[in-house]
């Protein structure tokens, strides 16, 4: 009989109501948007949330729950329209697109390539609390946290600061008795305890720092940092303070980072390949190998040297947008015309071949390099949210926009070629929408725009091969001269000759 009712203990168990579980994350999440910003990962999660905490609430209706998720919701859309118009509400992405993950490391620790999420989040924490506490002479601080590796990570941000005296984590072994360290750990804090701690350091108060995780998924980390002040008169509430860090681990995104730089850097060699194929040019492998990696790295000097006068990310967004049109223009657009004066540079001290004429496929490299810069803050906020196939449809179409309008660009800023450059106006424009698309977090904006930069690049293409073939019309006058003529004038890239043969009506 008893395991019978142990059973059905275990089966009801299993099918309990979920909604204290999904409310709490949910409130967690919401607290973690409060520093992310609406529209950010942590911000979809928060949604996602709160729409399961409503369907467990359908199952078994309460009205003190009931309450609680009213209350939750109002909060979280009250929050939602405050920040909406505001520049880091309106473009939430800026945050990460804005950040170099790997020159900047200190700015980037909301999101852990490296390090796993706890150890960022406690130290984030831990730092918060040694600016928080309030201490005029050095104090001495003991840990209690149950886990001992977030002890020793506090330990180690609490040591280098000159405020506090950090007492190893063994210390309270040799001072407590076996009772007293359960309870220490426990955060059962006796009497006894703080007096040993304070006989033992000779001192009228004593620190004491624990860590204490909040519930989120498998990948996040939300810690909470307590520092409690003691005295022989007991615990000390006025001079005690309370911070919180967090982490998002996205090292399991490190394989999926690495095949879309390959998959990029793969599609550039494939269409060089074409092009080598049409002049027997194997420099151009090179030539584009030095366009991916100046498109890939170049964001990284171009955004914080421009950071300097960015606007303040409470300000409305009629008055933000500028520099958000800004950033975007010179990220996409920058490295392609900063690539001449890059090469020049790099001739002084190597022997390279020459980079004339070949602006399309230099555009096309570089552009698929800046692509991989981009892809790191999509992921961060898409990855866990869209699945696969719609990643691959959203970012493949942003994509292609980019590339192709890096190819005509770089067709533009290519001074021995023919393209006309106020035809540049065009992909200012492009560039700019693609990238507001983009840190707007809109999907639909961010495929409409992709679409009109591949029809805009596609009529330029168009444009300008009709004005060449009304060139060649009057220049040439047999099969030979055109042969001739389009390697002298680098025109390469454009169509077969048979084709072109055809079309300017040259006769054979």
């Amino acid at each position: 009989m008893k395991k019978v009712l142990f059973i059905l203990l275990i089966v009801v168990g299993l099918f309990a109501n979920n909604f204290e579980k999904y409310f709490n994350m949910a409130q967690n999440y919401y607290w973690l948007s409060i520093d992310e910003g609406i529209k950010s990962s942590v911000w979809f999660k928060t949604k996602k949330y709160l729409a399961l905490a409503e369907k467990e609430l359908k199952k078994e209706p309460s009205k003190q729950n009931l309450k609680k998720l009213n209350a939750l919701k109002d909060e979280v859309n009250t929050f939602y329209l405050t920040k909406y118009y505001t520049m880091d509400g309106y473009f939430p992405m800026l945050k990460l697109v804005s950040t170099s993950f790997f020159l900047f490391p200190k700015k980037s620790r909301q999101h852990t390539l490296a390090k796993p999420a706890d150890f960022i989040a406690v130290e984030n924490a831990s730092e918060s609390l040694t600016d928080r506490l309030k201490t005029v002479v050095q104090n001495h601080v003991f840990f209690n946290s149950s886990n001992p590796y977030w002890n020793e990570i506090a330990f180690e941000i609490f040591n280098a600061n000159g405020k506090y005296y950090a007492h190893l984590t063994e210390e309270p072994k040799e001072i407590l008795s076996d009772k007293e360290l359960k309870n220490f750990y426990s955060n059962n804090i006796t009497p006894d305890i703080i007096n040993k701690l304070l006989k033992y350091v000779n001192k009228s108060k004593v620190y004491i720092v624990r860590i204490e995780k909040t519930p989120l998924e498998k990948n996040d980390m939300y810690v909470t940092a307590y520092g409690e002040v003691y005295t022989k008169n007991g615990y000390n509430k006025d001079k005690s303070s309370i911070t919180f860090g967090y982490s998002i681990d996205e090292r399991g995104k490190w394989p999926v980072l690495i095949l879309v730089h390959i998959l990029l850097l793969g599609l550039v060699l494939f269409l060089t390949a074409y092009f080598v194929k049409k002049t027997q040019n194997r420099s151009l492998y090179l030539i584009v190998l030095i366009g991916f990696t100046v498109g890939r790295v170049l964001p990284w000097v171009i955004v914080p040297s421009i950071e300097s006068f960015m606007p303040n990310g409470d300000l409305n967004v009629l008055y933000t947008i500028w520099w958000v049109v800004l950033v975007g223009i010179a990220i996409i657009l920058a490295p392609i015309y900063a690539m001449d004066l890059i090469y020049k540079k790099i001739q002084n001290y190597i022997k390279l071949p020459s980079i004339a004429g070949k602006g399309g496929i230099i555009g096309l490299s570089i552009s698929a390099g800046v692509l991989g810069y981009l892809f790191v803050p999509y992921i961060f906020t898409y990855g866990d949210v869209l699945s696969v196939w719609e990643n691959l449809l959203y970012f493949g179409l942003f994509s292609l926009a980019v590339l192709f309008s890096g190819y005509v660009s770089g067709k533009i800023f290519d001074k021995s070629d023919k393209t006309e450059e106020y035809y540049i106006i065009v992909f200012v424009i492009t560039s700019a929408l693609l990238f507001v698309s983009l840190v707007h977090t809109d999907l639909i904006w961010l495929a409409v725009s992709s679409i009109l930069t591949i029809i805009a690049s596609f009529l330029v293409i168009r444009m300008k091969k009709s004005e060449f073939v009304k060139e060649v019309k009057q220049k040439f006058e047999s099969v030979e001269d055109i042969e001739k003529g389009l390697h002298q004038e680098n025109y390469y890239e454009f169509e077969y000759y048979n084709d072109l043969i055809q079309k300017t009506g040259v006769k054979k």
